[in-house]
């Protein structure tokens, strides 16, 4: 039965996923934890094993489409790898209660941007970083038919940042990437959603590598996220395509706050 539940979890989270350019993980690690009792590090290092076929096959998918950036994904990917290890080795000795706090609190203030960008001082938070990657700008790659900025720096934090938290937490790092690539980038949506998981298929694995090799991985949890994540992979990515732009942009919005209060629940209980 527990297998079951197990999968179908997996199943619904990653159908979400996969629309939203996200690995999931920042959902499934707290209720795994809260409701069927495994350990934070098995639930970690499984969660990231199973996101791998996750972004697998919805990349597949993407390919075809051609709603990934490679340019800006690989300049992302390349810092987020090597934090990724780190963030894995750090798991067994950081304490977790603040930083998950931190993003929490980041992933809920990321959320109320993208829904209510009109806020004044929001919208200044946004206008003030989108000018300085403008103005420092590193060089211009071509996007959609137009030059976007690129600052060294502030592709070096942000993959640093995503890749630690997916390491030490169990996260892929979409729940950061996707919103970067929709407003800092100004990808569309749908790319920002395909290039998104294309750079999560890198982090997940490298992160779950590092899990495996401190002997965190359990198969009997390992084996129903993947045939959930896997399913739902191909569920969600069947119906992104039906699913309107600015109706992306929405829910992703929700889901970052659905994912703060995800975790500072975790962290309470």
């Amino acid at each position: 039965m527990e297998f079951i539940l197990i999968t179908g979890l997996a199943f619904f989270i990653s159908s979400l996923s996969a629309i939203l350019g996200i690995g999931g993980g920042i959902f499934l690690v707290p209720l795994l934890v809260l409701f069927f009792g495994y350990s934070i590090h098995h639930t970690i290092a499984a969660v990231l094993s199973a996101i791998v076929p996750f972004s697998l096959i919805a990349t597949y998918w993407n390919m075809k489409r051609s709603w990934i950036c490679y340019k800006l994904a690989f300049l992302l990917e390349v810092p987020t790898v090597a934090f990724a290890v780190l963030g894995a080795l750090a798991s067994s000795h950081v304490p977790r209660r603040e930083l998950r706090l931190l993003f929490a609190g980041l992933a809920c203030l990321t959320g109320f941007w993208i829904l209510r960008p009109r806020q004044k001082w929001l919208k200044t938070l946004g206008e003030k970083l989108e000018q300085y990657n403008q103005r420092r700008a590193w060089f211009f790659i071509s996007l959609e038919d137009k030059p976007v900025p690129v600052n060294g720096w502030i592709a070096l934090f942000l993959g640093s940042l995503t890749g630690f938290t997916a390491g030490l937490l169990g996260i892929g790092g979409g729940w950061l990437k996707t919103p970067v690539l929709l407003y800092l980038f100004q990808l569309s949506p749908h790319r920002a959603v395909g290039t998104a998981i294309f750079m999560i298929l890198f982090t997940s694995a490298v992160a779950s590598v590092s899990h495996f090799s401190l002997g965190h991985l359990r198969l009997s949890l390992v084996l129903p996220l993947i045939l959930g994540y896997s399913l739902g992979a191909l569920l969600g990515s069947f119906f992104l395509p039906r699913v309107k732009g600015e109706r992306i942009q929405k829910m992703i919005g929700y889901a970052m706050i659905a994912a703060g209060l995800s975790m500072v629940v975790s962290t309470v209980l």
